[in-house]
């Protein structure tokens, strides 16, 4: 397993952007979970209560990896910012679709938000997880659920927009099995590029037999085909679903 590397990840303190008012006697930030100190300080500061400038819907998610090395380990998810986690119930759809293909692969997770996806591939045996996130406290998140997991290899962390680092990666050797993306509510315009730029120009970042899954609204259509790439299956549960897409057989053996 390849080490650890981080991109530059300047500026992950939130910013005024970041950050809106929140509003006083709201349910403590850690109330029944247990919350990782670097993130209690980042959240709570030194007084114990949480900063009256971190939003009151910024609290932490109890979720857990679901199989594998790690199985039953807590992870922290931020709620109320501009990422949404995936349930444990869709992940666990997600990665028993996924068993044959997990075992040695690379995968990216984009718009990582925790890291729980990403994580639960190491967990079952992925060579490397890429997490691809520009949220400030989501990247504090992430960070600290892989330090509390003990994990310092086999991953590698991009701060950023998924646009510039499918860019970046297309000047790089680097190819994908397994590709995850799931962009904010408020993004849905992020289907059609990323999808785009995977099925385009940045269609050399898959490998041969690479599956790409996009974690999307039930009532929100997704196209059939983005370029090369095209939809083979659609999985409903609840109100979210998962479109899988694989590269056209006639561009492989074209």
């Amino acid at each position: 397993m390849t080490s650890l590397a981080y991109s530059n990840c300047s500026g992950l303190h939130p910013t005024d952007e970041d950050l809106s008012a929140g509003t006083p006697g709201d349910r403590p930030i850690d109330e029944g979970l247990s919350i990782h100190p670097e993130l209690r300080r980042l959240l709570m500061g030194n007084t114990g209560q949480r900063h009256p400038r971190i939003p009151a819907q910024i609290f932490l998610g109890a979720m857990r990896v679901i199989a594998g090395k790690y199985r039953s380990r807590p992870i922290e998810a931020p709620a109320g910012l501009a990422t949404r986690p995936t349930s444990d119930r869709l992940r666990e759809t997600l990665f028993n679709v996924l068993a044959p293909h997990i075992e040695g692969a690379f995968f990216l997770d984009l718009f990582a938000g925790s890291g729980a996806v990403g994580i639960e591939a190491l967990s079952r045996g992925a060579d490397h997880a890429m997490f691809v996130e520009r949220a400030p406290v989501a990247l504090k998140v992430l960070r600290a659920n892989l330090a509390r997991l003990g994990l310092t290899v086999g991953f590698s962390i991009q701060c950023g927009s998924v646009g510039a680092c499918l860019r970046r990666l297309q000047m790089e050797s680097k190819r994908f099995d397994l590709v995850f993306l799931d962009p904010p509510y408020d993004a849905a315009h992020e289907y059609t590029t990323t999808l785009g730029l995977l099925g385009g120009a940045a269609a050399i970042v898959l490998s041969t037999d690479a599956i790409v899954i996009a974690e999307h609204r039930r009532k929100e259509r997704l196209e059939d085909n983005y370029g090369l790439l095209a939809r083979t299956r659609v999985l409903e549960q609840g109100d979210a679903a998962l479109s899988f897409y694989s590269v056209l057989e006639s561009a492989v053996t074209g």
